[in-house]
Parts: structure tokens; C-alpha cells; sequence
């Protein structure tokens, strides 16, 4: 049995074309991670996924195009130019270097004009991603309100833009595939007119010579073709990596528009000063609550010099794809031991180490975890922190009034040795003589 060099190669090739994509993946991750704060604050998550995908397959088809198409093209090519050399009369290998250097000089231009328009089709798909990942996130309130048709026609007039914008690119690359077309067929009719008045008028060395020029002149415009296919798909993956880099990097979408910020030095130089205990943040939705805490953490821009030991609960409840253990761990130095104490002081003891659900992983499609039961994970994360200010926001969501009980009792326990700023609307919050209440928007 008998194993073919493709057999033994494809299999190493496509192993590297997949340590590559994920190389790019995981830095594309990175970059999104450590991206400008302000920036990245504006940001959409989906789209913000969508542009690290695309960046890893724009490198994945720059790798693929040079190792299947420019590099045999290119062996092809030398070959066929040396055998033309060889026997091409000088008349006949001037011609083919003019059709190269026509084809060159059409191509570049042509190439240019195609990958503007895949940049602006690429802007406007990471666009269109946006809107699909807003539409899905609004599910409920769409059948709730029985308003499916509303999301699906709002979702189909903007993929017509993104059709249009596609239709462009594909028009720009036609244009570019023909006229590369026209040049190469032309070279080639030149070429064989040349060799037929050249030759002796005898038919056999007529037939003979020209099936020989065709066929050598053919071997070497063909691979110049993929030549400029090549170059024209590289064109477009750069164009894609180019906007999903900017992307990643706070460019898109962003600009220099300036975020919402309220006054908060005084708050701030306050807090960094004051001894360990309570501060409540009060105030009417949109008084700026969340925002004086994002500010805390620089995620905002502000004037001042963001404070940086700290730990925080943001409203939102996300979770990693992995079981309680990781995600209050968070890739920190922190002990199983310190993990369950957390979890079953917040009535969390399946979760803990001996619980029946200590390895189930608790987000994603298959996760069943109640709302409340994510919501004390995450406090369980921001709590187990060497942080000295700690900035809790809505710490209570989703909780029955026994859970919220439970939970102020241990942020109470854990201010006697730490600063711990809290927004809350919950009445029940046990506010007392000895903390410090700051009202925002007054």
C-alpha cells in the first residue's frame, strides 16, 4: 500500500494551519482585553467576537493562499520561464515580458480599488453582526410584546446594505479577474502571431512550433493568473485584518467622543483617605451611581488618576464557561479551602468541594443555575479579593429576602477591615449610624 507525499503532508499542514488560527484567536483575546478602557467601555461584545474571529481567519487565509496558490504558481512559473528561454525566439520572450509588465501595472490599481471595497463590505458586516446580537438578546421582550416581525425586518434591512456593500466588492473583483483575463489572452495572441510570421512557411514546422509556444506560453501566464488571484485575495484578508484590528483597538466606533462623567475627586480622594467601613451611594436612576464606580476603576474616562487596589461587582451578572470553583478563582492565587468557606457562607454548598454540583459548569447553554445562585458565585469572586476598597454595585439582584440578608451580614463583616462603597436599592439594606451615605446628582 502505497502513501502518497499530499497524504503525509496535509495532515502536518492543516495541524499548523489550526495552531495558527488559534495563535491569532487567543491573541485577539488579548488585545480586546488590554485595549484602551474608555474605548472598550463603548465597545459591542458581539461585534467585538466577530472582529477576533475574522482577524485569525484573515491570517488563516493569507497562510493558506500563499502555501496552496502563490508557492506552486511561483514553481510553476520559474519553470516555464527558463523552458521559454530556452526555446522562445528573443521577439517571443520580449512579448511575454511586456505582458507581464502590463499585467502588473492593470493589476495593481484593479487590486487597490477591490480591497477598498472589501473594507467597507467587512465595516459593514461587523456592523450587521451588532445588530444580530442585539436582536437575539432581546428575544424575551419580542415575544413578550409578540414583535418577532419587528426584530426580523430590522435585522433584513440591514444585511441590504451588507448585500450592497457585497455586490460592490464582488463587481470590484469581476472587473479585476477580466481585465487580468483580457491581458494574458492578449500576450498570448501576440505571441503565437509573432512565432507564426517568424517561422518558415513549411505547415509541419508551423503546426509544430506553435503547439510548442502555446503550451510553454500557457504554463507560464496561467500560474501568472493565480499569481493575481493570489495577490487579490491577500488583498482582502489584509483589508479585513486591518478593520478588525482597529477594531479590537477602540478605533471603530468609538473616535474621540467623550464618555458620560460626573464629579467625583472629592468622592474619590474621600474614599482613598477615609478608614475602613460602609459608604452607600444613593441617588435616582441615571444620578450617575454606576458611573462614579466605573470611574473608580478607570473604565471612564476622568481627570484623575483611577484607584487601583480594588475589586469590584459590576450590575451585570457574568459567569466563565467552567465550574463555581473557577469562576470564583478567576485565574487567582486563592486556596479550594478559602472557595468553599465563600460558597457555603453564601448557602452555596452544592457548589463547594463534596457538593453533587461542584463540577458542573455553571454558564453556557447547558448550565442550570438560578439567577440568584449566579449572583451570589460572582460576590463570592469580588469578596475573596486582597483588594482594600471593594465597590459593590446592586450586590443583591435577584436575591429573596433571606439570601439578602445573608449577603449584607458578610459585606458588613468584611467592611470591619476593609472600605466597601455599595449601591443599592434594596430596602432592606441595613444602613447604620456609623456609615458614611453620599447622594449622587445632588
Amino acid at each position: 500500500m502505497s502513501v502518497s507525499a499530499s497524504q503525509i503532508t496535509l495532515p502536518m499542514l492543516g495541524w499548523l494551519d489550526h495552531k495558527l488560527l488559534s495563535k491569532m484567536m487567543v491573541e485577539g483575546l488579548q488585545q480586546a482585553l488590554v485595549s484602551k478602557n474608555p474605548a472598550r467601555y463603548l465597545q459591542n461584545d458581539t461585534e467585538l467576537s466577530y472582529a477576533v474571529e475574522s482577524r485569525s481567519n484573515a491570517v488563516r487565509e493569507v497562510n493558506s493562499t500563499l502555501m496552496w496558490g502563490l508557492l506552486p504558481a511561483s514553481c510553476n512559473f520559474v519553470i516555464a520561464t527558463i523552458i521559454l528561454g530556452v526555446t522562445a525566439s528573443p521577439a517571443t520572450a520580449t512579448i511575454f515580458v511586456a505582458t507581464i509588465v502590463v499585467y502588473g501595472v492593470c493589476s495593481k490599481r484593479l487590486i487597490a480599488k477591490h480591497q477598498a471595497a472589501m473594507a467597507e463590505m467587512y465595516a459593514k458586516s461587523l456592523k450587521s453582526f451588532g445588530v444580530l446580537g442585539n436582536g437575539i438578546s432581546l428575544w424575551r421582550e419580542a415575544r413578550v410584546l409578540r414583535q418577532e416581525i419587528y426584530l426580523l425586518a430590522r435585522y433584513r434591512e440591514d444585511r441590504k446594505i451588507v448585500d450592497d456593500s457585497g455586490i460592490k466588492a464582488y463587481k470590484a473583483a469581476r472587473k479585476l479577474y477580466l481585465v487580468q483575463a483580457l491581458v494574458l489572452a492578449l500576450g498570448l495572441l501576440v505571441m503565437l502571431t509573432l512565432n507564426l510570421m517568424l517561422q518558415p512557411p513549411e505547415l509541419q514546422v508551423v503546426v509544430a512550433s506553435t503547439v510548442t509556444i502555446a503550451g510553454i506560453a500557457i504554463a507560464m501566464l496561467e500560474p501568472l493568473q493565480n499569481f493575481g488571484f493570489g495577490f487579490s485575495a491577500i488583498a482582502g484578508a489584509v483589508s479585513e485584518f486591518s478593520e478588525a484590528e482597529r477594531k479590537i483597538a477602540g478605533e471603530i466606533g468609538v473616535g474621540d467622543r467623550e464618555l458620560p462623567v460626573i464629579e467625583t475627586h472629592k468622592l474619590l480622594t474621600e474614599t482613598v483617605e477615609m478608614p475602613v467601613g460602609l459608604v452607600w451611594l444613593r441617588g435616582k436612576s441615571g444620578a450617575g451611581k454606576t458611573t462614579t464606580m466605573e470611574t473608580f476603576l478607570g473604565l471612564r474616562r476622568a481627570g484623575i488618576e483611577a484607584v487601583t487596589t480594588t475589586a469590584y461587582l459590576p450590575q451585570e451578572t457574568n459567569l466563565l464557561f467552567a465550574n463555581a470553583h473557577e469562576n470564583v478563582r478567576f485565574g487567582r492565587e486563592i486556596s479550594s479551602a478559602q472557595i468553599d468557606s465563600a460558597l457555603r457562607c453564601l448557602q452555596l454548598a452544592d457548589f463547594a468541594t463534596g457538593g453533587h454540583r461542584v463540577d458542573e459548569i455553571i454558564a453556557g447553554d447547558e448550565a442550570a443555575v438560578s439567577g440568584g445562585e449566579a449572583r451570589r458565585i460572582v460576590l463570592a469572586r469580588t469578596l475573596l479579593s486582597d483588594a482594600q476598597l471593594l465597590l459593590l454595585d446592586e450586590p443583591t439582584t435577584g436575591l429573596d429576602k433571606a439570601a439578602r440578608m445573608q449577603v449584607w451580614d458578610m459585606i458588613r463583616e468584611y467592611s470591619k477591615t476593609k472600605r466597601v462603597i455599595v449601591v443599592s436599592h434594596d430596602e432592606d439594606a441595613p444602613v447604620m449610624q456609623q456609615d458614611t451615605v453620599i447622594n449622587c446628582g445632588i
